[in-house]
């Protein structure tokens, strides 16, 4: 049951990937775009911070779950291996409790935000761009991210595989 779980949020964690790295490749692209703009014919885009702000939060918020799938963060390996088995699932069961919490308490807000950013009609004050489509999207990264810290603390209980002796 785990496995499959864990195999469908690592196929969502990739996509999650794929959705940063194009949110880094639009920031980008605008920016070269503006520049050029700029210089060769003195017209920046209109908005270029509203644009570039949403799309470097959306590439944040897309990547923490990549990171957390490849163990990328920081953690308390130092103490880990200084305790016995039973001290490590005690130590990892507080740590996890407390780094789902946090990761959920910061979701749900997101999701809350977005609601009360679409109901107050919130926008980029040049370009007029509506806040909760990308707060919305923010929200579903730190549902991944979420999904994503939740295998990783069930996989810390599984029994080690049994490698077949050849």
């Amino acid at each position: 049951m785990v496995r499959k779980f864990r195999g469908v949020v690592f196929k969502l964690s990739d996509i999650s990937c794929m959705i940063a790295n194009l949110c880094i490749l639009v920031n980008m692209m605008v920016v070269v775009i503006n520049v050029i703009g700029r210089v060769f014919f003195r017209s920046p885009i209109f908005g270029l911070v509203d644009i570039v702000s949403f799309a470097f939060g959306l590439s944040c918020a897309f990547a923490f779950c990549f990171a957390e799938k490849n163990n990328s963060h920081v953690k308390l390996d130092f103490f880990m291996e200084m305790l016995p088995p039973a001290g490590k699932k005690i130590l990892h069961t507080i740590l996890s409790v407390l780094y789902l919490g946090i990761i959920a308490i910061i979701a749900f807000q997101f999701y809350r935000y977005t609601a009360t950013t679409f109901n107050n009609k919130t926008a980029t004050w040049i370009v007029r761009l509506p806040y909760y489509p990308v707060v919305f999207l923010t929200a579903v990264g730190m549902t991944l991210y979420f999904l994503t810290a939740l295998v990783n603390c069930l996989s810390f209980f599984e029994a080690p595989e049994k490698e077949d002796a050849i």
